[in-house]
């Protein structure tokens, strides 16, 4: 299963207790990331196609527990006060019970405190700042995930190979 499928799919379990007591609404899931600005806008765009995809997949499958997922998707240009923006849309404007991204760290970083406050979860597909999960990892609900490989991990995977290849 794709990295963009596992998060949706993620979600998708998260939100069956709000699921089985809402009326049968559509469920809308935000995507927020860079597609367009900088040199992630590949990475976020391919999150996108993933992120379209699995809510295809899912809603093929019946939706959840008989509800049609709606992905509201943004494009937050690379830029944190864009990306800030479009996460308060998405939040207050939109209701969406849960977001995909960002791309970029900074941004991610930038505007982390809304959902949590809100209790929104979160699934962070692409970027890679190990703070982005460990801001609010010791309390007593965190609602911000990851599945992709922190930057502390990739560096002493790195060093490890360069010191292995330079023998």
């Amino acid at each position: 299963m794709s990295p963009t499928r596992t998060c949706i799919t993620v979600i998708a379990l998260a939100l069956l207790p709000a699921a089985a007591t809402a009326q049968a609404q559509d469920i809308r899931i935000g995507y927020n990331a860079d597609q367009s600005a900088s040199g992630v806008a590949e990475l976020g765009t391919a999150g996108r196609w993933g992120f379209e995809a699995a809510i295809e997949d899912i809603n093929k499958a019946g939706g959840i527990l008989g509800r049609k997922v709606v992905g509201i998707i943004r494009d937050d240009l690379g830029a944190p006060p864009k990306s800030i923006q479009n996460m308060t849309e998405l939040l207050d404007s939109e209701n969406v019970a849960a977001v995909v991204g960002p791309a970029n760290s900074g941004n991610a970083l930038a505007w982390l405190h809304l959902p949590q406050q809100k209790k929104i979860p979160v699934v962070v597909p692409i970027a890679t700042a190990t703070d982005i999960t460990t801001r609010y990892a010791k309390t007593p609900q965190n609602y911000l995930f990851r599945i992709s490989m922190v930057d502390r991990e990739q560096i002493a995977l790195l060093v490890a190979y360069a010191v292995k290849a330079s023998k």
